[in-house]
């Protein structure tokens, strides 16, 4: 185990030369024993990998259950948390085991867009209510985080900017009665802090 963990954290690091990863609110990133959903705007097929390299925090993702039948990439993903789903079948059972490992105090990541929006700027694109359910069933608090890039894209040896989120409580959420309107409502929330993160991040772009 601890040559596992030591080969993991070597690869973090390499990813982390590779992608000119700079960290922004290395504060926010979660700490101790509490779920939390990390919500994140998504550009590339390996964002997930990126941001576990980043903030060096375990993550749990859903990954497309293609992408586990490719040898190399499929050893990666799993090492850093992914869990398979198969996309457009209704997979409720990856949706349970994300709320099973929020109840057990694990950080569970989700990209609210429900798939990959390169170059595109993530406001401008639709979302999906999935956040707000799983918040409401989790009672989770939230970790809002934007990946950004000068061309909203993953290039090898080209900066790219983690910006980590102040964490939104649960109670700030103000969910009372579950269902799809507010599913709606708390994942357009949730996103629009992603939205202002990334925003932010990509003005070091144009300096």
């Amino acid at each position: 185990m601890a040559f596992y963990d030591s080969a993991i954290r070597h690869l973090a690091k390499l990813i982390r030369k590779i992608y000119r990863i700079e960290l922004r609110g290395k504060k926010n990133i979660p700490q101790g024993d509490a779920p939390y959903l990390l919500c994140s705007n998504h550009i590339g097929t390996l964002d997930p990998v990126v941001i576990v390299a980043a903030t060096e925090h375990k993550v749990y993702y859903l990954g497309k259950a293609e992408l586990f039948r490719i040898p190399l990439l499929s050893g990666l993903i799993r090492a850093f948390g992914a869990i398979p789903v198969k996309r457009g079948a209704g997979d409720v059972g990856a949706i349970k085991r994300l709320i099973e490992e929020l109840s057990q105090n694990k950080t569970v990541g989700i990209f609210p867009q429900g798939h990959r929006y390169r170059g595109v700027d993530p406001a401008t694109t639709e979302i999906k209510s999935g956040t707000g359910m799983i918040l409401w069933r989790s009672k989770a608090d939230v970790i809002p985080v934007a990946i950004a890039t000068k061309n909203r894209r993953l290039r090898f040896f080209k900066k790219t900017i983690i910006s980590v989120g102040k964490p939104i409580p649960f109670a700030d959420l103000h969910m009372e009665n579950g269902g799809t309107e507010e599913y709606d409502r708390v994942t357009k929330q949730v996103f629009t802090e992603v939205c202002a993160l990334e925003s932010a991040a990509r003005e070091a772009f144009s300096k």
